[in-house]
């Protein structure tokens, strides 16, 4: 009778000296445009906003904005701030974030501005990095009718790319281009705000320009902010099995099979 069809030291043969393996890195997680909306006043609303979200404000006011706050009590963190003399009004412009978001209805508060002369606009974005998703700004601040626009280099691969531009002209700027979608614009007094967006997925340097800009004052602003997941992975070990050959059969740690 046959004790073993095959010896163990030809079935083993390719795990006994099996070299550590490195599992992959999770994928990024996509990111998407949720919901965007805009105000003349004192608050802006979000509502039904998912746990987990970005939310990006951005104001554009006849005074600077000293402070945003929000109803949920998340963090309002302020990005960059613009206040541009010009004549005949002093123009101020931020954008603000909230990362992480608490899952609800969400009205943020601004305290500064200027009642009369006020624009506001606020988005929802999915799939961004929950615990630091600010990557990269740039802002410009001038007084003619176009600009070259503003510039930012992403550190990695998947980022979302806000676009922010704020005028005292009393006219909509639009992006130039296609590369940036129109989530909200609009007019209050002679204040114009535009938010925008861009998802891409190479790291590279990214610039934002807008058309219909007017002949006063003008800010624009480029944000980025880095996509969730994508950790580095983590190591999978294979065990080295000590075979004896015949009539012994394979040990682990010691102990025979």
């Amino acid at each position: 009778m046959l004790r073993r069809a095959l010896p163990w030291t030809f079935l083993l043969a390719a795990v006994a000296f099996a070299p550590t393996a490195r599992l992959g890195a999770a994928p990024r997680f996509a990111i998407a445009h949720v919901q965007s909306t805009s105000s003349s006043g004192s608050t802006t609303t979000l509502n039904g906003v998912a746990a987990g979200s970005l939310l990006t404000f951005a104001g554009c006011a006849g005074a600077a904005i000293t402070a945003v706050s929000d109803s949920t009590g998340d963090t309002v963190t302020e990005l960059t701030d613009v206040t541009h003399a010009s004549v005949p009004l002093t123009m101020g412009t931020s954008v603000w974030y909230v990362k992480n978001a608490t899952a609800g209805n969400h009205t943020l508060t601004r305290t500064g501005g200027f009642g009369s002369f006020e624009k506001y606009a606020m988005s929802e974005y999915s799939g961004i990095d929950a615990t630091a998703p600010y990557d990269k700004f740039a802002t410009v601040d001038f007084s003619n009718n176009f600009d070259s626009g503003s510039t930012a280099t992403t550190s990695q691969a998947d980022e979302l790319l806000i676009g922010v531009s704020c005028n005292d002209s009393n006219r909509d700027n639009t992006p130039s281009g296609s590369s940036f979608t129109d989530r909200q614009h609009g007019c209050q007094g002679s204040r114009c705000v535009l938010l925008a967006d861009r998802i891409v997925s190479s790291t590279g340097a990214y610039n934002y320009t807008v058309t219909n800009g007017g002949l006063q004052a003008n800010a624009m602003s480029i944000l980025t902010f880095k996509a969730g997941g994508g950790g580095g992975g983590s190591p999978s070990v294979l065990p080295a099995i000590i075979n004896q050959g015949r009539g012994g059969g394979p040990m682990w740690k010691g102990r025979r099979w």
